[in-house]
């Protein structure tokens, strides 16, 4: 756990100091941790690209943090020796500007991260012709030298699907990607929701790179229920109420409602503790059930879970070899495919 506050300080505290409380809390949980052994078996330098896939609420972004922590902890005597020096960094995708990837804010992101300048426009880096600036051009340049010269060794992309979900050339963020990979001592994570997982075919040059790795929510059997329970009953106890609150006869109802993501179901406790706070400050499971989503989100939210999980599998290492494609198999669908795109 990292709290700003203690407990007893957020007991005491305002609604908007419990909920920072509880958003700063940090409980591992079973699939949390066979992820972070997971990925630090396929990551190598010059490991290629590790895509990380899940559903909203499952905790990616808290990984993410984690990945950050521990990359910066592995080289804190090169740290210490050189204080220029900045070898793991966590950024954030934006979401595509006008239904295109904007590389321009990518590129500021990154750089802002490094504490390194990338100006929409710079001048003086570029042979000029009389011509308008490149400004794009200028700011790869200059976040490419602000990889080099911090001694970036992992790069942490959260929000990964923002790429996939633009309608800009999957070869041009590939190509980036490609790029940053192809450095040596590089490591680069991306981390994102159902739908990241199609970055490792936005190119052929690109696929053999890319290991893709799924982070699961709990699924509705005996060992996952009762991981979740588990972690859900440590969250309880941990709630910044006053009196001690007892989630055990909810757990059934929060694992459903939340199809087994362990976040989504604590964000249903914290929105459940902010009304309490406004209640006389102590539980009650009426607020709970005010905070409960409505039928048609959670049908939603399971849904397009279901479908993320079954539309990812394909991606996924360890297939069974029996569904590869064979080359007259390979030959056949390329000329479905053709047939298709002369309709």
């Amino acid at each position: 756990m990292i709290h700003t506050l203690t407990r007893e300080q957020a007991i005491a505290g305002s609604p908007d100091e419990k909920s920072a409380y509880m958003k700063s809390s940090f409980f591992e949980h079973r699939n949390l941790k066979n992820l972070s052994s997971q990925i630090e078996r396929v990551l190598t330098p010059n490991s290629g690209i590790v895509i990380v896939v899940g559903p909203t609420g499952v905790g990616k972004s808290t990984f993410a943090r984690l990945q950050l922590r521990s990359a910066l902890s592995d080289h804190r005597i090169e740290i210490q020796e050189d204080p220029s020096c900045i070898p793991a960094v966590l950024v954030e995708v934006d979401a595509p500007d006008s239904s295109k990837f904007n590389f321009i804010l990518f590129y500021q992101r990154v750089c802002a991260a490094l504490l390194a300048p990338c100006p929409a426009e710079v001048t003086g880096l570029i042979p000029t012709t009389g011509e308008p600036p490149d400004v794009e051009k200028n700011c790869r340049l200059m976040f490419e030298q602000a990889i080099k010269n911090r001694k970036v060794r992992r790069l942490i992309l959260d929000e990964g699907v923002h790429f996939t979900i633009s309608k800009t050339k999957p070869e041009l963020y590939g190509n980036l990607l490609k790029s940053l990979s192809n450095r040596a001592g590089m490591t680069l994570i991306i981390i994102g929701a159902f739908g990241c997982e199609r970055l490792a075919t936005c190119t052929d040059q690109i696929s053999r790179r890319f290991v893709v790795l799924d982070f699961p929510r709990y699924h509705d059997c005996e060992e996952d229920y009762l991981e979740f329970s588990s972690f859900m009953m440590t969250f309880g106890e941990n709630i910044p109420l006053a009196g001690s609150v007892n989630l055990q006869k909810y757990i059934r109802t929060l694992f459903v409602a939340s199809s087994g993501i362990p976040g989504a179901a604590a964000d249903i406790v914290m929105a459940a503790v902010r009304l309490c706070a406004f209640e006389g400050n102590k539980w009650n499971d009426a607020c709970l059930l005010a905070a409960m989503p409505s039928r048609e989100a959670q049908r939603r939210i399971a849904m397009e879970t279901t479908i993320g999980e079954a539309n990812l599998c394909p991606y996924l290492r360890g297939a069974n070899p029996n569904t590869y494609l064979d080359e007259k198999t390979t030959k056949a669908e390329l000329e479905k495919s053709k047939l298709r795109n002369a309709k």
